[in-house]
């Protein structure tokens, strides 16, 4: 999309470059590092990833030299460049020296990158933005060489590691000559108990409404199978039907006053279930 608005030219300096522009300078090196971070099992696949990610780390690079931008940065692409076209290996010492001076370049302008962060929330500091965003592209260009160097020798491992070419007609071939899977039938109680669960409803089947009108049809029911000639609301209100359940209440009663009939009542009850436990009654001449 950038290249199709035109929005940078191998005719114009930096200086002439618009400050909101500047930041999509910087889109070849993060799709660079996207490819980068892609993961394949399949070995040519990688090995695609990482020259794709080498090409466009290349092109943002390229772009920052024609532009004459971060000189004091570009020096080492320069020098990446100049060991390619003469094959000669760098000295050890000289690279480790090399390192060193990259990372702490690159320390220094992440410092200046966080000064002057706050410069985008103020649009009238053109200029802090401006060299705000020179600074994040002078940073991107220190991590672009690296990660190109990275890339490098991952190429070259990639390269010598044995593996069988396969293309992707042949990987299309063995799937076809893959065996189908057998087909198989998902019971409807199975699919069922994944659902409700193992032997118990785990999601409610009633409301509340409904609930209590089942419960009301069954009193109804067993009221009139007792045939007292009563209603279920006239029995509420006279507090017939009810009487075991009231005498039940009102021994709970009594025995929490301490009344003195109740408590030899319990206790002349309870004697009697220590004497007859339970089965002790008619054995049916068993001993």
């Amino acid at each position: 999309m950038v290249n199709e608005l035109g929005l940078f030219s191998s005719n114009e300096t930096a200086d002439e470059l618009q400050t909101s522009s500047i930041k999509y300078l910087i889109l070849p090196a993060v799709l660079g590092c996207l490819n980068l971070s892609f993961q394949s099992i399949d070995l040519s696949e990688r090995k695609e990833y990482v020259e794709k990610a080498e090409i466009y780390f290349r092109d943002f690079l390229l772009r920052c030299a024609n532009y004459e931008l971060c000189e004091t940065s570009l020096r080492y692409f320069k020098e990446i460049l100049d060991s390619e076209t003469t094959q000669k290996k760098p000295d050890p010492q000289s690279l480790r020296e090399k390192k060193i001076q990259q990372y702490r370049h690159k320390k220094e302008l992440e410092e200046r990158e966080k000064t002057l962060r706050p410069a985008l929330e103020r649009p009238e500091c053109e200029e802090n933005i401006r060299e705000y965003y020179f600074v994040l592209l002078e940073k991107w260009i220190l991590i672009s060489i690296e990660e190109l160097e990275n890339s490098k020798r991952e190429k070259e491992i990639l390269q010598n590691f044995p593996m069988k070419e396969m293309s992707r007609n042949d990987k299309q071939k063995r799937k076809s000559d893959a065996k189908p899977l057998k087909p198989f039938i998902i019971t409807k109680n199975e699919v069922q108990k994944k659902v409700f669960g193992l032997g118990y409803p785990s999601v409610p089947v009633l409301t509340i409404d409904d609930f209590y009108r089942q419960r009301f049809e069954k009193m109804v029911q067993e009221h009139k199978q007792n045939n007292t000639g009563q209603s279920l609301q006239d029995a509420a209100f006279s507090g017939r039907g009810f009487d075991k359940e009231s005498e039940d209440i009102q021994k709970e009663e009594l025995l929490d006053k301490d009344d003195p009939n109740e408590l030899i009542k319990a206790r002349q009850w309870d004697d009697w279930k220590d004497d007859n436990p339970r089965g002790s009654g008619n054995r049916m001449n068993k001993g």
